[in-house]
């Protein structure tokens, strides 16, 4: 009897059930700890989007006050101002992201993306990238010599929500980098390029989109397809391009051979 005792005694006894007040209660708690989690995630992404629509905004303004202008920063000069190395031979991430901000292209919205764009201007794998990797890469943007690769890189980068859609004003973004790096690529300033303020960018921008918005959703916005098919037929006109293409010769180079034009070492296009 007197081990049954024991065994009695060091046996466990569960708790009382909690009655509903106490369980409403710790529901409660947790439920707050969640809410108040959740808030602060919601406001961190509210301020996010915040601050990436300002990065917009302000790009988008300066591509089209560049436009105006009728002049821009010669490719090599773009070149020289961001090269990363004493020499001035070669560019890291950093100088390739100041680079392309030129062009109103932002890459730094998230460090694996900069990553990733570097590498598709890193021609040869090497960790940095030279004048030719840098040219021969911007050049693959425009024209004609625009292949489906480069068409993504495009997409991807004008793409900032990154919500596989190009909406107007990412179109209207599209339009002015490519009439920017068309002209300084073949280093053409006429008087004659074509200058248009931000609504008519935006409204040549709903233009194109209108005719290749799939019917099925005419939502003013682009899929990659859809992009992709645009810039396949598309016409110097269609992209406010007015220029007359210079000399090139051929880089090998990433995805594939490259038209770029000859540049002399100071950045002017070499003669025939």
């Amino acid at each position: 009897k007197k081990n049954v005792d024991i065994e009695l005694e060091d046996s466990y006894t569960p708790d009382e059930p909690m009655n509903g007040t106490q369980i409403e209660s710790q529901k409660s708690e947790f439920q707050m700890k969640m809410d108040s989690l959740r808030e602060q995630r919601q406001s961190e992404l509210a301020r996010e989007k915040a601050k990436l629509a300002e990065s917009v905004s302000n790009a988008f303004e300066q591509q089209v006050a560049n436009q105006q202008k009728g002049k821009f920063k010669r490719l090599y000069d773009v070149w020289e101002e961001f090269a990363t190395n004493d020499d001035g031979t070669t560019m890291n991430i950093n100088g390739l992201t100041k680079a392309l901000a030129v062009f109103g292209m932002i890459i730094d919205t998230d460090k694996d993306f900069q990553r990733h764009i570097f590498k598709k201007f890193d021609l040869d794998n090497e960790k940095e990238i030279t004048y030719n990797d840098f040219s021969a890469t911007i050049a693959s943007f425009v024209g004609s010599n625009t292949d489906d690769d480069s068409l993504q890189t495009l997409f991807e980068i004008f793409d900032i929500d990154q919500d596989g859609y190009l909406e107007l004003e990412d179109m209207a973004r599209v339009l002015l980098a490519q009439n920017q790096m068309a002209v300084v690529v073949t280093g053409q300033q006429s008087e004659q390029t074509q200058r248009d303020t931000k609504k008519q960018c935006i409204k040549q921008a709903r233009r194109m989109v209108a005719e290749y918005d799939s019917e099925q959703f005419n939502d003013n916005k682009i899929s990659f397809d859809e992009f992709q098919a645009m810039m396949n037929i598309r016409t110097e006109h269609d992209m406010m391009l007015d220029h007359i293409q210079a000399p090139s010769i051929s880089v090998q180079g990433g995805s594939g051979q490259h038209t770029i034009p000859a540049f002399n070492e100071d950045g002017t296009i070499r003669a025939k």
